[in-house]
């Protein structure tokens, strides 16, 4: 509300809010409430005369003038170690916001370990790859002994059996997902 106090919450909201020494809460709270289509104060949001629901394009169906959001505000807060997604509708009327967090911690964690997945499998298929390549340029431009160029085939082909068993593990883990 104006003062800055939360009114209404469930319990994971409870929990985080507790642990939210750092006032990142607080301080989107303060922003959702400044906020508007152009930052605006909220106190001229709430004065301004075309406060109806036809035009507010944010308006549910048959709302009244007063619960007509004005501004959506979205952040990522850093809240006692977590990552928390907020967002926040600033409603005309009375100076409040309807707020909700969603804690994303665990998916930005997913997300580090797909690139850092992602980054390995690269090397992993690049290493058999240049093999490859550096073993096929040497046959391309003759001269091998065919000894040495039954070597380098052979070791063509390890490479590309290990890549394909590489991609075969990628596809099977896409599948897992």
């Amino acid at each position: 509300d104006a003062d800055g106090r939360v009114r209404l919450t469930n319990a994971r909201a409870d929990d985080l809010l507790a642990l939210d020494a750092g006032g990142a809460f607080t301080g989107f709270l303060q922003r959702c409430l400044a906020s508007g289509s152009e930052r605006e104060p909220a106190a001229a949001l709430l004065s301004a005369p075309d406060a109806t629901p036809d035009a507010t394009p944010h308006a549910a169906p048959g709302a009244t003038p007063h619960a007509a959001p004005v501004a959506a505000l979205e952040e990522e807060l850093a809240i006692a170690g977590r990552r928390v997604h907020a967002t926040g509708v600033l409603l005309r009327g009375e100076l409040r916001a309807v707020i909700v967090l969603y804690d994303v911690t665990r998916l930005r964690v997913l997300e580090g370990q797909s690139r850092e997945f992602l980054a390995s499998a690269a090397h992993e298929l690049r290493t058999p790859l240049t093999a490859i390549a550096g073993f096929a340029e040497t046959l391309a431009h003759g001269g091998v002994e065919p000894t040495t160029a039954r070597e380098f085939l052979l070791a063509i082909e390890r490479n590309a059996e290990r890549m394909a068993r590489l991609v075969t593990d990628l596809l099977t883990l896409e599948r897992v997902e």
